[in-house]
């Protein structure tokens, strides 16, 4: 259960963190805050995608 939550909090933290540069690109108008951005938004995709890996038996 704990790696649930902890997978889900990444997710969030990813998500949250991709949005803040994105507003921050916007008011100041710089290309690296978006590029920052972009990576953590792909971060976020790859991890949602990709999902928690599963222990074998």
């Amino acid at each position: 259960m704990f790696s649930t939550v902890t997978h889900y909090l990444v997710l969030a933290a990813l998500l949250i963190t991709a949005i803040f540069f994105y507003t921050v690109s916007f008011q100041s108008g710089t290309f690296l805050v978006i590029i920052f951005g972009v990576l953590f938004e792909l971060a976020f995709w790859i991890k949602l995608v990709r999902g928690k890996k599963k222990a074998k038996i």
